[in-house]
């Protein structure tokens, strides 16, 4: 994964698809990786930063890693017990998807709405996941369950899958 993310890119080439699938899954793949392994505080060290934290003016690309930061808490703090916390950032992921959902249009007039799109819906699917895994009702938590399921993607076309593993009943 080094050897992909250590390539640069030219300048005037940033929005070729090259440039655009190493940003989208070249420099993301360790961090998914990572946290695909249940290690999510490690993973957080390998999410790339984002070009600004200010909300109002960031990149599709940077509200994706926010997104995926936000993510990763959750589970670090359902990792350890603290429902409670993990909730709060489940909370918080949910009004930043529902932005992100109204971003839609100025980004589809960008080079980057391809990846922005794919990337929405997968964080939608795992932000259903973990509204089931800090769930305490366990009625409940199976109707997510389920509803993950019947919302996962398969890979498409050359790209690598969104989430990495399949889930079953």
């Amino acid at each position: 994964m080094k050897q992909v993310n250590a390539v640069k890119v030219e300048k005037d080439r940033e929005f070729s698809v090259g440039a655009l699938t190493q940003k989208w899954y070249g420099n993301l793949m360790p961090f998914k990786m990572t946290l695909e392994a249940n290690q999510p505080k490690k993973a957080l060290a390998l999410l790339p930063k984002p070009a600004t934290l200010d909300k109002r003016n960031m990149d599709p690309y940077s509200v994706i890693l926010l997104a995926y930061k936000l993510h990763a808490e959750a589970l670090q703090f359902t990792e350890k017990g603290e429902k409670t916390k993990a909730r709060k950032r489940v909370g918080k992921l949910a009004l930043l998807l529902s932005d992100m959902q109204k971003m839609r249009t100025q980004v589809s007039q960008s080079y980057e709405f391809r990846d922005f799109l794919r990337s929405l819906e997968a964080l939608l699917v795992l932000h259903k996941e973990l509204t089931a895994v800090t769930s305490d009702n366990d009625g409940l938590a199976s109707l997510w369950y389920v509803s993950v399921i019947d919302a996962e993607m398969p890979a498409a076309r050359l790209l690598p899958p969104e989430i990495l593993y399949p889930m079953d009943y």
